[in-house]
């Protein structure tokens, strides 16, 4: 009985964890994911006599610059979500952000094809301050951002690609107020990266005069997944089966 069963048991091993393998997220769901955000807050309080503050948003258009191949997601996202005009004496407070993310995954449609997909929005905010007075006024201006981006990669493949980038650029030249940071990740890398910084400007505005300040966000995703030919992934699969069965007998 022994000697029958063992040969029979040897056979069947490698079918079954193969059956298995190929359930498993890493090969049936396989593909690369990356997102990217850059939110900026603002508020500004006490605004001295005479001076008036307004933040002016005009919506980028994301339809022409979101590409997607494949069996791949692209999208993007911002806020405000629609031109906007904010009297800052009413609402001190004001959020702007730019979001995009991309995903490629296993193209089942095409047997061993690869899939794409590349998003990317850029959105300009300006803070407006006009002095009506005949002498220069300085206001304060208070900043913070976050940037956040990630990216992964999972599955058996030949070649995979996820890159994500975040970038703020706050300035004022008039002023001499320039800010400017940067988060980026790149597969194999760092999967996640963070960067946040706070702190507050002090702007002159000339009399009679205006002080503009800029705010752009910028939001950058890539990914690109081309799995392995099933044949290359069988192949390692029915090696491996035969690996943990000589272990297994051994």
């Amino acid at each position: 009985m022994t000697l029958t069963f063992e040969p029979l048991r040897r056979a069947a091993a490698p079918a079954a964890l193969a059956g298995a393998l190929l359930a498993l997220p890493g090969l049936a769901s396989a593909g690369a994911i990356t997102s990217a955000t850059a939110n900026a807050l603002f508020s500004v309080f006490g605004l001295p006599t005479g001076v008036t503050a307004e933040y002016q948003f005009a919506a980028a258009q994301t339809n022409s610059s979101t590409t997607a191949g494949g069996n791949a997601v692209a999208s993007t996202l911002q806020t405000p979500s629609a031109d906007l005009t904010q009297n800052l004496a009413l609402n001190p407070f004001v959020e702007q952000d730019s979001q995009s993310e991309a995903m490629a995954y296993k193209n089942t449609a095409a047997k061993d094809a690869g899939s794409d997909a590349a998003a990317f929005l850029s959105n300009e905010g300006t803070i407006l301050f006009a002095n009506t007075t005949g002498a220069p006024v300085d206001v304060t201006l208070n900043w913070q951002y976050f940037l956040n981006v990630s990216q992964t990669v999972t599955g058996l493949h030949s070649f995979a690609d996820a890159y994500a980038r975040a970038e703020v650029l706050i300035s004022d030249f008039s002023s001499g107020l320039l800010i400017q940071d940067t988060a980026e990740v790149e597969y194999p890398g760092a999967g996640i990266l963070k960067v946040e910084d706070m702190g507050s400007a002090l702007l002159s505005v000339p009399a009679g005069g205006m002080s503009m300040v800029s705010v752009q966000l910028n939001t950058q995703t890539n990914a690109e997944y081309v799995p392995l030919p099933a044949t290359t992934a069988l192949l390692a699969l029915g090696l491996f089966g035969l690996r943990s069965v000589r272990r297994r007998i051994a």
